[in-house]
């Protein structure tokens, strides 16, 4: 998911042969990256937050999966 792209312009402004750089963040919560030049100009950024999950126990879990459930695990 791109947030921002070269401030609105969609000509990127760039020479063939001309370097960007990626910066990558993962965080806790989500990711972000930004590619920008040598100037600083940011070109592209976007973030992207990690999907949330219900967590189960082991036990719950195969009880749903495995033919005979927790009655097998006792």
């Amino acid at each position: 998911m791109i947030f921002a792209s070269n401030e609105g312009k969609p000509e990127v402004g760039l020479e063939v042969g001309d370097r960007l750089y990626l910066g990558l963040d993962f965080g806790t919560s989500g990711a972000r990256f930004a590619l920008i030049d040598k100037r600083g100009t940011i070109h592209a950024q976007g973030k992207r937050e990690y999907p949330l999950y219900k967590k189960i126990s082991l036990r719950r879990m195969s009880s749903k999966l495995l033919p005979g459930g927790e009655e097998a695990y006792k």
